[in-house]
């Protein structure tokens, strides 16, 4: 999200409202839609399956919400009428500002980062879509289970694998 918003903002103070766009929409749909949502639904919705489950159930609820907050507001320029009401209905309430519009353009959102690198995460990610690869090319639902999956990794990439364990399995 960091990154996205980092893009956005240097697209669209030099006027490349369409490569800003462009920016958004592969973090949207490829980080965000295809990985983060698959990966946090279980988390929310079966918070029991995990030692410690409500606390990371509220702090995935607390992500989606400050990660949607920062996205609305990054696509007020492409479709203000609708991010307006999105505000309205879920947002003014928590945030106490009349309108989106209002706002103020995201800011970085983590005030922290994995004890691993970027490149270790990178391999964090890549492990989901190689599942999701398998599932797909073997005709299984993504929401189905796999008995075993083995994961051979040293140093940084297997910390970062550790560190997120629970939302890859």
């Amino acid at each position: 999200m960091d990154e996205v918003i980092e893009k956005m903002r240097k697209n669209l103070e030099s006027y490349e409202i369409g490569l800003a766009k462009i920016h958004f929409e592969e973090f949207f749909w490829r980080d965000f839609c295809d990985t983060y949502l698959e990966m946090v639904k279980t988390r929310v919705y079966q918070p029991e399956r995990f030692v410690d489950g409500q606390a990371k159930k509220e702090s995935g609820q607390y992500t989606l919400y400050t990660v949607m907050y920062a996205i609305i507001r990054l696509l007020a320029p492409y479709i203000p009428h609708v991010t307006e009401e999105i505000y309205q209905v879920y947002f003014r309430e928590y945030e106490r500002v009349r309108s989106l519009h209002l706002c103020e353009f995201p800011q970085q959102i983590t005030d922290y980062r994995l004890q691993t690198s970027e490149d270790g995460f990178d391999i964090v990610l890549q492990v989901v879509a190689d599942v999701r690869k398998y599932k797909t090319d073997k005709q299984i639902s993504l929401g189905a289970e796999i008995s075993t999956l083995t994961i051979s990794a040293s140093g940084l990439a297997l910390a970062a694998i550790q560190a997120v364990e629970d939302d890859i399995v």
